[in-house]
């Protein structure tokens, strides 16, 4: 999904209770990602950390921290695996980097 702000977290919770996905997830230091990640918290499994690269993308550390301070598990992404749900949310350059990865 495309949705990189609070009302689009919010109906993408709505849409997916009370299942649990791993988020292939990254965002610009301009949106309220704290929000974002609290509002999809309940449907999170754990967080990969997608790289992106642009001085507007919010500094990993950063991002380490707030997903820390929420108490979400995660890690850096490198492949999906077949057995687990995934959820990419963010950006267009979110998905576009997902989608390069898989030559989708």
């Amino acid at each position: 999904d495309v949705g990189h702000n609070a009302l689009a977290a919010e109906a993408i919770k709505k849409a997916l209770y009370p299942q649990k996905f791993v988020l292939v997830y990254n965002t610009f230091a301009d949106k309220d990602y704290e929000k974002i990640l609290t509002i999809l918290r309940p449907i999170i499994e754990a967080v990969a950390i997608l790289p992106l690269e642009g001085e507007r993308v919010v500094a990993k550390e950063e991002l380490q921290r707030v997903l820390t301070q929420l108490k979400i598990q995660y890690y850096d992404f490198e492949t999906i695996e077949r057995v687990k749900n995934y959820l990419v949310f963010g950006s267009f350059s979110v998905v576009e980097e997902f989608l390069k990865r898989f030559d989708a």
